[in-house]
């Protein structure tokens, strides 16, 4: 099932506030094995760049990327994230998440290398793009519904980047290793907007893009429609039913019977004898 994106913008809607603050709590939730992750996530793709020339990180860094948003995604809707999920987008986006990742990285370095000012402009309009491939669409379809998505709110977009920006620059100045807890962070802000806007798709067992069951699989439990997890109040518990009122016994029944009946044959007597009055 395809994102409804023209409806989302002919509707309009407004950027969530506090995405950042939301990401860290989204973090904590599982802070360990979420930087743990990352920093895999980084020293393999930057292992099979340097001995394949940047053509292994083509190949390989999107579908960690796809599966590190599979992990924030099963952190925001309360299920349990393991570190296998890492590798789980090989396993689900592998051919979507690669030519997503090629794709996106080459417009971003179009446009930055465009005397800077058009990657500001580009990276913003693309921030809602890995969690859309991951969630299911087709990549071409994230980029373009990345786009769209943000160029109906682009301001609010791209306060947001810059709130990332200057966040993931302070993490590099210190010595570099900042920037290991920095980096994930912008993920989960990330992935935090998206849920507030699309909610997440997830279904167990179910890949959205291909219908391919795996029991094992990442997708979370099924959900009748689509909604954010993230910062949702638990749902009201039931009334309880009110007690049966017990059967009348047959007895009882038949004596109501015959009390009704009697009430009925002294009416008409009384009826009877009030007309023969008039008739005398």
């Amino acid at each position: 099932m395809k994102l409804d994106i023209e409806s989302k913008v002919s509707q309009g809607f407004t950027v969530p506030g506090g995405a950042i603050g939301a990401g860290w709590a989204l973090m904590k939730k599982d802070l360990g094995l979420l930087i743990g992750a990352y920093v895999v996530l980084a020293i393999i793709n930057m292992g099979a760049s340097a001995v394949t020339g940047g053509l292994g990180g083509l190949v390989v860094g999107g579908p960690l990327m796809v599966g590190f948003q599979m992990m924030l995604f099963a952190v925001a809707q309360g299920r349990k994230a393991d570190f296998g999920m890492l590798f789980d987008g090989f396993k689900f986006r592998f051919v979507q998440g690669m030519i997503w990742y090629i794709v996106w990285s080459l417009i971003i370095s179009i446009a930055f290398m465009l005397c800077l000012i058009p990657g500001f402009i580009v990276a913003p309009l693309l921030m809602l793009s890995l969690p859309m491939v991951t969630d299911g669409e087709e990549f071409w379809d994230a980029i373009q519904g990345s786009f769209k998505v943000s160029k109906a709110q682009f301001g609010g977009f791209f306060v947001l980047f810059l709130l990332v920006l200057l966040l993931n620059l302070l993490g590099t100045l210190a010595c570099g290793v900042g920037v290991l807890l920095t980096a994930p962070l912008t993920f989960a802000a990330y992935t935090y907007v998206y849920a507030e806007i699309f909610g997440i798709r997830h279904t167990y067992g179910i890949d959205p893009a291909t219908g391919a069951k795996d029991p094992n699989g990442p997708y979370g439990p099924e959900q009748g429609t689509p909604g954010s997890t993230v910062g949702a109040q638990p749902a009201q518990p039931a009334q309880p039913a009110q007690p049966a009122q017990p059967a009348q016994p047959a007895d009882t029944k038949a004596e109501e019977k015959k009390e009704a009946d009697s009430k009925s044959a002294e009416t008409e007597e009384k009826k009877e004898e009030g007309e023969e009055k008039k008739e005398g």
